[in-house]
């Protein structure tokens, strides 16, 4: 259970994102992990550029994943994980790996 509230404040943080977004973007292939993906905030501005094609997302937190699961909910390039990258890393396959705002 994530017991904090910064994550809907930091949804509001679009400078910040595209500034994390433009340090990741060289090392992105078709296939990402998002590792900790919280409520898909910045599993958004990875969909944003144009090589990614495939995101995986993994949240842990009980309370936060029904919210990123509907986020997606529909979204053929999404595939939504909950628990954590030890629980599923024998069945993903990725280009890159990122995990944002999560230590």
């Amino acid at each position: 259970m994530y017991s904090g509230s910064e994550l809907d404040a930091l949804a509001q943080a679009r400078n910040y994102y595209a500034w994390v977004l433009r340090q990741f973007t060289p090392f992105l292939g078709p296939s990402v992990v998002e590792v900790g993906a919280g409520i898909g905030t910045f599993s958004q501005f990875l969909l944003s550029v144009p090589r990614v094609r495939e995101l995986t997302v993994i949240e842990p937190a009980s309370n936060t994943f029904p919210v990123l699961e509907r986020r997606f909910l529909g979204d053929a390039r999404v595939r939504t994980l909950q628990g954590y990258l030890s629980d599923h890393y024998r069945t993903l396959s990725a280009d890159a790996i990122v995990s944002v705002n999560v230590l």
